[in-house]
């Protein structure tokens, strides 16, 4: 599997609930940023995949750090915008 692909399926995995989001967030920024083949990926997966490695940089499950807005972000956060991303660049956030 590429790469590109383990991130695909670490979204589907993050939606669909059988993948933790911290688990979730500590594989795919390790993925993105140390692994991933830029040249392999979409303009908008390049763009997508960049907002989600930064939102996931700053996951936290400390409800004293996710009252700054914009600073750390929820699971819930991490959810939504996965749901986003599928339904940016492939249209839909059906898990296939």
């Amino acid at each position: 599997m590429s790469e590109r692909d383990r991130l695909w399926d670490l979204i589907n995995c993050l939606i669909n609930g059988t993948y933790s989001p911290k688990n979730f967030c500590e594989e795919f920024t390790r993925i993105y940023e140390e692994e991933v083949d830029y040249s392999y990926l979409s303009y908008e997966e390049k763009q997508n995949f960049a907002e989600m490695s930064e939102m996931a940089s700053r996951y936290s499950e400390d409800n004293s750090k996710l009252r700054f807005i914009d600073k750390y972000f929820s699971a819930t956060d991490m959810i939504e915008n996965a749901k986003e991303i599928k339904l940016r660049t492939l249209g839909t956030v059906e898990i296939f």
